[in-house]
């Protein structure tokens, strides 16, 4: 497993495989390169450092122009004061993207506007919103509405979203992710849990620390 609140689950990934520090800063470095106009590690640096061990990180927004990025595949952006994305309008135009992560961004607001740009990116295979407390019970099923309607609603395969204040695993929501082979909801709230019929089958699902007292028996 990994470390609760310690490390984003990129960097884990890279630590499995067998990566170095130093390789995965350089990694997650070239990536964050690319959103923050640079390219090298030093402007990387400069603007917000991503490793292993968790350090403070100064970003507050991401540019609208982020959507120009069309050939962008992976976006990390973790353990930041991060108050700002783009527009749904602007985050729809990164058709290749397919990694996502927003995690530990305790300013970032779930709107309205922030839900359907989270939402609106069309070839999303893994997302990572995990660590965001901030958001209520009522922001994060409507979050999980606006993906389960949206464009990667079948192609989403790997869903994060430990830590936060989801109440309820409920079938209008995850009977739409066809593809979902591991599902992690840890530390979370969640008392109800729906039948969801055959579509939902992940390989690993993760419901540890929540405030389940009853499973349906499908």
């Amino acid at each position: 497993g990994f470390k609760h609140k310690n490390e984003s689950v990129p960097e884990i990934a890279l630590h499995e495989k067998g990566l170095s520090e130093k390789e995965i800063a350089a990694v997650e470095g070239f990536n964050t390169a690319a959103w923050l106009g640079g390219g090298s590690m030093k402007a990387v640096e400069s603007a917000c450092k991503f490793s292993a061990i968790p350090q403070t990180c100064g970003l507050t927004a991401l540019p609208e122009e982020l959507g120009n990025l069309t050939k962008l595949e992976y976006l990390y952006v973790a353990n930041c004061p991060l108050e700002k994305i783009p527009s749904a309008e602007a985050l729809s135009k990164m058709a290749a993207l397919t990694d996502l992560e927003i995690y530990n961004t305790p300013k970032l607001e779930l709107t309205d506007a922030n839900i359907e740009a989270l939402a609106a990116m069309p070839s999303l295979v893994s997302i990572n919103f995990g660590e965001n407390p901030q958001w209520t019970a009522g922001q994060c099923e409507k979050l999980f509405d606006a993906l389960a309607q949206g464009p990667s609603h079948d192609k989403l395969q790997i869903i994060y979203f430990r830590g936060n204040h989801l109440n309820a695993l409920l079938s209008k929501h995850f009977s739409h992710f066809p593809k979902l082979g591991l599902l992690d909801l840890q530390y979370n709230d969640i008392e109800t849990v729906e039948a969801m019929g055959k579509e939902f089958a992940p390989v690993q699902l993760f419901l540890d620390y929540n405030k389940i007292k009853k499973f349906p028996n499908n």
